[in-house]
């Protein structure tokens, strides 16, 4: 048995008779979501790796990081709910300061979360 990890992939197949395994990177927006957004309000992502896209105007589903905590836990929110008008103050009680969460990480994390939920057949 062999612990390591791939980029970019949360899942793949390896060996002569393509077997499927999992790529147990850590992940706390797959750990730790909290609630999603029901699969009868969004559209399928056209591809792997995207987000759904809600079926009232289009706009993909965001990932809030609750209490703006970088580690979670994490909603699916629509935009309008994540941070149009007050609820960009009512989800960001701490706006006025220096984010902790690491974007380049969490743009990772998200398209990993994305690609799982896809993979794992969220909406087949």
């Amino acid at each position: 048995m062999y612990n390591f990890q791939v980029e970019d992939y949360h899942t793949y197949y390896v060996g002569e008779n393509s077997v499927l395994v999992h790529n147990d990177c850590e992940n706390p927006v797959i750990d730790n979501m909290e609630s999603r957004v029901p699969d009868s309000e969004v559209e399928i992502p056209n591809k792997r790796g995207n987000a759904p896209t809600s079926k009232k105007d289009g706009k993909p589903i965001e990932i809030h990081h609750d209490e703006q905590n970088p580690n979670g836990p994490f909603k699916e929110m629509h935009p309008s709910d994540h941070r149009y008008g007050e609820n960009y103050k009512k989800n960001h009680f701490n706006y006025n300061q220096k984010s902790k969460v690491d974007r380049t990480q969490f743009r990772k994390w998200k398209n990993e979360y994305w690609n799982s939920e896809w993979d794992n057949g969220r909406w087949k």
